[in-house]
């Protein structure tokens, strides 16, 4: 039927044949980042047909934007929740987030005209239904005419937005956008580095969430400290302004001193608010490799180099 089951075993068997359109979303990411640098016509060729059945079989007809979650068959179940911690909803910010992350590389690769089209509607949902022009917090779930149905708030997701969104807005070339993604950027890493550090003595993390319920989790996950420091020095690079670049410093000392396993290696999956590791998570699995942090790595590498040549 096409596309990618959610989850195989080692050989390959499915163990879950559902197709989430999230999952969907990484997979031409992964793809066209391979193309970009194999040149393998075949990769590109896998990417392409999978973007045509995101367009195909997970739109929305009557409102613009994504379903979640489809059977084999690409019909769409109930249980349409990305994971035991998500909302169940018709459309979700998380989903659309990593599809314009998806598309942006899938453009870079191509230049392709729909691929183009459809990542400006991914930056018009993100930028004008899920970001709140009130708060400048993320909205995290929708009913399928976009109405919210959370009041939560996602941290980590939002200072990821805010580079994402002006990677993809670099790639289209246009002014306005990147201009508009530039302003937003530092909108929500003011908000972040207002709201969501939490440390003393030049060490600081970014915080988890506000639930559903309104409770602050000031626990700090390891992607969230992976996804600040990108976003961080995004903001620097745009604006020159120093507490950007020094809560960068911060959070990496944080990431060196607390998140690193320096015995057995990799990153904790989160310290608590005692800041001590929380042991019950595993370092590797369904939720959890090398994705968010080494690319951080890569990103702050190539902005550090960036900054030192204007320099």
């Amino acid at each position: 039927y096409g596309g990618f089951f959610w989850k195989t075993d080692s050989l390959g068997n499915p163990l879950d044949k559902r197709k989430k359109t999230y999952g969907l979303a990484f997979a031409v990411y992964a793809i066209s980042e391979y193309y970009h640098i194999s040149k393998e016509p075949l990769s590109l060729k896998i990417a392409l047909e999978t973007f045509q059945l995101i367009e195909k079989k997970t739109t929305d007809q009557n409102h613009p934007g994504y379903f979640e979650v489809f059977d084999q068959k690409w019909q769409r179940i109930e249980s349409a929740a990305l994971s035991e911690v998500d909302q169940n909803a018709d459309k979700s910010m998380n989903t659309h987030l990593h599809l314009l992350e998806a598309y942006t590389t899938l453009y870079q690769v191509t230049g392709d005209e729909q691929i183009y089209k459809q990542l400006l509607q991914l930056f018009y949902l993100l930028t004008e239904k899920i970001l709140n022009p009130q708060n400048h917090h993320l909205q995290l779930f929708f009913k399928d005419n976009w109405q919210p149905v959370s009041c939560g708030i996602s941290f980590g997701h939002e200072i990821e937005t805010a580079w994402l969104l002006y990677e993809a807005a670099g790639v289209t070339g246009e002014s306005k956008l990147i201009n508009q993604a530039g302003d937003l950027a530092l909108q929500i890493a003011d908000q972040t580095f207002q709201s969501a550090l939490k440390g003393e003595n030049g060490v600081r993390g970014v915080i988890n969430e506000v639930n559903e319920a309104g409770q602050l989790d000031d626990d700090r996950i390891w992607w969230v400290q992976a996804e600040a420091c990108v976003g961080f020095m995004l903001a620097y690079q745009l604006s020159y302004k120093e507490k950007y670049l020094q809560a960068v410093c911060s959070i990496w000392k944080f990431i060196e001193q607390k998140m690193v396993d320096h015995q057995r290696g990799e990153w904790y999956w989160k310290i608590t608010h005692q800041d001590q590791p929380d042991h019950r998570f595993y370092k590797a699995g369904e939720w959890k490799s090398l994705y968010h942090n080494t690319r951080a790595c890569i990103e702050l590498l190539t902005r550090i180099k960036n900054l030192t040549n204007k320099e």
